[in-house]
């Protein structure tokens, strides 16, 4: 059995990028069901309100996830491995929205390359997939500099210190849509010294390691209730998507992991079965995010439905199944191009 919830974000990581996927999911599909029903209602909307920090468990076990990457692939590899993975569907997708929405070719230069995120917003087209490619770029240089530290953990503390700064300097300069992008920093450099951590040394997370995941966590909680519901600022501009996340994504992560174990140790075939759906999700997760707003929000339009219920099982379902075609049409074109 493992003893440490970072080997268990190792051995259940497509589960854990499962539920962070059906987090996002929720965030940007989910039609509030509860209304008439105060504490479920309560319940159901801050989980919907949040849901954006499901974007953070995919930054900090990318961190990991590239610890291990590139240890096993020369850089040239690396990256195009990355291109392949990550740059695929958003390609395609790009395409797709193309026609759909008829761009223009600049406008469709734009988006693909990246630049509408830099120069316009970085809400112009799936903001995800330019920032983590942007620290995927990043990442040879930066390891090769951390892996020469004396001191990994006094190291990446110094540059958490180091981002807060140059954050709180350029408040009144960097353009505001920016820091929901640069406030993920953190997580990912966290993320690099965990994976680090996984194949360097052996942690044993004892009693109290748990106890401290799962007050990290509810302070999380605490600090995005502060930060979306009663407009706090805690330290950098769009603090609902900084601090709150760094904590739920980190600890979250952990005690996602010890929660699977369980799933996958006493409840037998139903823990197969729970283990299998969001590993499916997980295995789907970018293709969900590529297509699940622009779908959703035409699904919506277009079904007249009294029900919230069934239409969210409806949108949800053809999301799903969108999703995992273009899973399979992207897995198509790797096999034709690497022939």
């Amino acid at each position: 059995m493992e003893k440490s919830g970072l080997q268990l974000i190792n051995k259940y990581r497509s589960q854990i990028m499962g539920v962070a996927a059906l987090w996002i999911l929720i965030f940007h599909e989910w039609q509030i069901v509860t209304e008439g029903c105060w504490g479920l209602y309560v319940a159901e909307k801050a989980i919907k309100r949040i849901g954006f920090c499901g974007v953070d468990f995919f930054f900090f076990l990318s961190g990991i996830g590239m610890t291990y990457a590139i240890a096993k692939y020369r850089v040239p590899t690396f990256y195009k491995r990355r291109i392949v993975n990550v740059f695929l569907p958003f390609l395609v997708t790009a395409i797709v929205m193309a026609f759909v929405q008829h761009w223009s070719f600049s406008d469709f230069l734009k988006n693909t390359f990246f630049v509408n995120f830099y120069m316009d917003s970085i809400y112009s087209f799936l903001w995800f997939v330019p920032a983590i490619f942007t620290f995927y770029l990043l990442f040879p240089l930066y390891y090769k500099v951390f892996a020469r530290t004396q001191s990994k953990v006094q190291f990446t503390i110094c540059l958490l210190l180091i981002w807060v700064l140059v954050s709180v300097a350029l408040r009144d300069i960097m353009r505001p849509d920016l820091y929901g992008f640069t406030n993920r920093i953190p997580v990912f450099i966290v993320g690099i010294l965990a994976g680090w951590i996984l194949q360097n040394k052996n942690v044993i997370f004892t009693k109290l390691t748990w106890k401290i995941c799962i007050c990290a966590f509810l302070l999380g909680l605490y600090f995005a209730y502060l930060t979306n519901y009663e407009d706090y600022f805690l330290v950098v501009p769009t603090s609902n998507c900084c601090i709150p996340n760094f904590l739920m994504a980190i600890s979250g992560s952990c005690l996602l992991g010890w929660l699977f174990l369980q799933a996958d140790t006493h409840l037998k075939i139903f823990g197969q079965g729970i283990l299998k759906v969001f590993g499916f999700l997980g295995s789907i997760s970018l293709e969900l995010y590529c297509v699940e707003e622009w779908l959703g929000n035409r699904l919506r339009t277009i079904l007249d439905l009294n029900s919230k219920l069934l239409l969210n099982v409806i949108v949800f379902a053809c999301i799903i199944c969108s999703a995992y075609l273009l899973h399979v049409i992207c897995k198509l074109i790797r096999r034709i191009f690497t022939k």
